[in-house]
């Protein structure tokens, strides 16, 4: 049946991501009881050169880790689909779904990061808080008179 179809394959995945996971405790010299404490990261692949330097960072964090602290292992490609990870690398907008996140996943992305990164995203969020009346809006008077065009054009002129 498609049920147990599906739950031979997590087991599958449970299996593979487990052999892993005593692969990288046994490269780190470490036991069973270090192998139960390692984090699993996961690196979208869209820019080779990049991805094998943050997967060479995790490895060298892993490698410096004492004892009793976690290490890090990469999710075998295996899993590239599943949701076994504690952090997501990626560049861009992350394809996810970020309600099915669990409280211990992490992503180094946020939704809508735009309002922060992108100038005149940023330039309208400030605006907005200036105008609140009383010390909070003074606290927002940090910008020098700013332009967006072809909006603003007029005013520019």
């Amino acid at each position: 049946s498609v049920s147990d179809d599906t739950s031979n394959s997590e087991n599958l995945n449970s299996e593979a991501l487990r052999a892993a996971a005593e692969r990288q405790a046994k490269r780190q010299g470490g036991d069973d009881q270090k192998m139960s404490s390692l984090r699993v990261f996961k690196v979208v692949q869209n820019k080779p050169e990049v991805a094998a330097i943050v997967t060479q960072a995790f490895s060298k964090v892993s490698q410096g880790a004492g004892e009793g602290e976690m290490g890090w292992v990469e999710l075998p490609s295996s899993h590239r689909d599943s949701y076994a990870w504690n952090l997501l690398w990626t560049w861009g907008k992350p394809k996810i779904r970020w309600e099915d996140l669990n409280v211990w996943q992490r992503v180094n992305h946020f939704q809508e990061a735009k309002q922060l990164s992108r100038k005149d995203c940023l330039k309208k969020n400030i605006a907005r808080y200036r105008n609140i009346p009383g010390k909070i809006g003074e606290a927002f008077d940090i910008l020098p008179m700013t332009f967006t065009l072809p909006g603003d054009y007029v005013q520019f002129c």
